[in-house]
C-alpha cells in the first residue's frame, strides 16, 4: 500500500518538471534508451517494494541506522576506489557514526536479554502453578481410588446395621 500511495504522488510533481522542461531531443533520447530506462524503472520500484518490507520488519530506529550505515560505507569506498579525501570533519562523523551503532547495538542485545529473562521468569512461575495444580489433581484422583477414614467409618457403620 506504501507503493501505491507513494506512486501517485511522485508521479505529478515529475510530470509538471516534465511539461515545463519538455525539447524536442527528449523523445529521440527515449527512443533510443527506452530498454535503460524500463531497467531504471523496474529497479526504483523493486527498491520502493524492500524499503516498504523494510519498515513493516524492523523498528524506524534500525532503518535509519542501517542508512546511515549505508552513506558511511559509500564515502569509505569512493576514497579507497576514487582517491577522494576524507575531510577531518567526515572522519569524526563517521567515529561519531560507529560509536551511535555500537552504543545502540548494545542497548538492543541488553534488551533482549532482558526480555528473556522475564519470558524465562514467567515460564518458571507458570511451571510452579502447573505443577501445584497437578499434584492436587493427583491427590484428588488418589483420594478417589482409596476411601477417605470417614467414608470408612461411614461405611462400618452401615455394616452393622
Amino acid at each position: 500500500t506504501f507503493v501505491a500511495f507513494q506512486a501517485p504522488i511522485s508521479f505529478v510533481p515529475l510530470f509538471i518538471f516534465m511539461v515545463q522542461s519538455w525539447q524536442p531531443g527528449v523523445w529521440a533520447a527515449l527512443q533510443a534508451n527506452w530498454f535503460l530506462l524500463i531497467l531504471n524503472a523496474l529497479n526504483a520500484f523493486a527498491l520502493n517494494v524492500v524499503i516498504a518490507t523494510s519498515l513493516k520488519r524492523m523498528s524506524a530506529v534500525a532503518f535509519v541506522v542501517i542508512g546511515v550505515v549505508k552513506d558511511g560505507i559509500i564515502v569509505i569506498t569512493s576514497a579507497m576506489i576514487q582517491g577522494d579525501p576524507i575531510s577531518t570533519q567526515q572522519k569524526v562523523g563517521f567515529a561519531v557514526i560507529v560509536v551511535g551503532i555500537l552504543l545502540w547495538g548494545h542497548m538492543k542485545i541488553q534488551e533482549r536479554k532482558t526480555n528473556q529473562e522475564q519470558q524465562l521468569q514467567q515460564l518458571q512461575e507458570q511451571n510452579v502453578e502447573d505443577a501445584s495444580i497437578k499434584e492436587t489433581e493427583l491427590v484428588a484422583i488418589a483420594d478417589l481410588g482409596e476411601p477417605s477414614p470417614t467414608s470408612r467409618a461411614l461405611a462400618n457403620s452401615n455394616d452393622s446395621i
